[in-house]
């Protein structure tokens, strides 16, 4: 019913089953937007996409393409917004800011002479000048803004922050602050267990263990309060668990309690628990992208190690949409054989020398000698040293007949380098959706849908 209220002006909700997909309300790219173009695709399901609207916002910018000489990437960013505001609490943009932020895209645009692309971003522009007075949220506005440059689909959309506050998830945020102790030990076991599975050190990854402080548990949820986000604790007290913001009690989660009784909690997930939640409770086929993905496999072992089950499977969607920028041929190829023959120029003189000079073949058998004399054992580190510097000497020595072959790879290397930039920036798969038809992109998409039988 939430979903169907906040999606009412983009169409009603259709039978089937639920395919749930998500990402924050930010300049998605071709990669991330192709979940939102496949709900529209599909058919005999009801597509939800989930705004996550709780996560901080950070940094919210955009890459460019522009021209100026040679094709390269620039940032763009909208705001400024402080540290530790999440979407749902950061004001949208003042008609002021988005002005000067599309003026400054627009003039990179300009810079290409695509039309088409400059009528896209006339059209964007237009789009979030109204967006502005609009929107009660920044993360309602980015929100509204890809949806309004969308092809027409009836999928339903919804904002975390109000999937918060329904009677399901306060439910389940109950029941994890019910489990505090045993929830906390299998969230921190399973994450140990996946880096150990994945090979990865850092303690960061994909998130970090839980913390506990005293008779306080950290929960993986957030509270919202003064426009910013907080991590929750709970403290188990015989029957009753009181939740803690850092700096104060929240409530407290009685055995008997309504679950709409935390709703002043301003409880929210973090990105585990919300697809625990959505996978466990809502989602017939939850659909991450490739990132979501990744971690969403620490989220399977805590769903085993909670619950004794095999977690349910999801689906993961991506495609790769590039801007018609020129077709620029990769240089990367013509740039690793220069690299590798610079290197043998450098460092192996003497293989290239066809026949070697007279006067320099003393210089290759004293390297080869001292080549040699490296492999010996009992060599101290300081006569080590010299050996290898010897060698260095000897190799700049057997090179100068080389100079002008060298100096011509250097040349060409650095403009192959040059090029291979050029060649990025086009090939640049992280423009954001506004820069592209969203009609042209479904379509592709339609194509290949079919093609694999799906």
């Amino acid at each position: 019913m939430a979903a169907a209220r906040f999606s009412a002006r983009w169409g009603t909700p259709t039978p089937g089953p639920l395919v749930v997909t998500g990402h924050q309300p930010v300049f998605v790219h071709p990669g991330i937007w192709t979940r939102n173009l496949l709900l529209g695709l599909s058919e005999g399901i009801q597509g939800l996409h989930l705004i996550v609207d709780t996560d901080e916002v950070e940094v919210l910018d955009v890459p460019i393409p522009r021209r100026n000489g040679r094709l390269g990437i620039v940032r763009r960013r909208l705001g400024p917004y402080p540290p530790g505001v999440p979407f749902e609490a950061a004001p949208p943009p003042t008609r002021l800011q988005w002005d000067a932020f599309m003026e400054a895209v627009r003039a990179d645009i300009m810079t290409l002479g695509h039309l088409e692309l400059l009528e896209r971003v006339e059209r964007t522009a237009r789009t979030g000048a109204t967006l502005c007075g609009e929107c009660k949220s920044l993360g309602a506005f980015m929100a509204h803004l890809r949806r309004s440059l969308e092809p027409p689909a009836p999928y339903l959309e919804l904002p975390v922050s109000q999937l918060s506050q329904t009677r399901a998830f306060l439910h389940f945020a109950a029941w994890i602050a019910r489990s505090t102790e045993r929830f906390w030990r299998c969230h921190n076991e399973a994450l140990d267990v996946y880096r150990a599975q994945a090979g990865i050190r850092s303690a960061a990854q994909p998130f970090p263990n839980l913390r506990r402080d005293a008779s306080r548990y950290e929960l993986p949820l957030w509270t919202v309060r003064d426009g910013r986000r907080q991590p929750v604790f709970a403290e188990p007290k015989g029957e009753c668990t009181v939740l803690w913001a850092p700096d104060r009690v929240l409530g407290e989660v009685r055995p008997d309690q309504l679950p709409e009784e935390l709703h002043e909690c301003a409880l929210r997930p973090r990105a585990l628990t919300l697809t625990l939640f959505v996978r466990l409770c809502l989602a017939d086929l939850f659909v991450h992208g490739i990132g979501g993905a990744r971690y969403d496999r620490a989220t399977d072992q805590v769903i085993r190690a909670l619950f004794g089950i095999e977690p349910p499977a999801y689906a993961v969607a991506t495609a790769t949409f590039h801007l018609p920028l020129g077709d620029l041929p990769d240089p990367r190829v013509r740039r690793t054989a220069l690299q590798q023959r610079l290197m043998t120029l450098l460092h192996n003189p003497d293989r290239v020398l066809d026949p070697v000079p007279e006067p320099l073949r003393p210089l290759v058998e004293e390297k080869w000698n001292l080549i040699r004399r490296l492999e010996e054992e009992g060599l101290t580190r300081r006569e080590r040293r010299a050996v290898t510097q010897r060698i260095r000497t000897l190799n700049a020595e057997l090179a100068q007949p080389l100079w002008e072959e060298i100096a011509r790879v250097r040349e060409e290397l650095d403009r192959l380098a040059q090029l291979e930039a050029e060649y990025a920036a086009a090939t640049y798969r992280e423009y954001p959706f506004f820069l592209f038809d969203g009609h042209a992109l479904r379509e592709a998409l339609r194509r290949a849908v079919g093609s694999t039988g799906g």
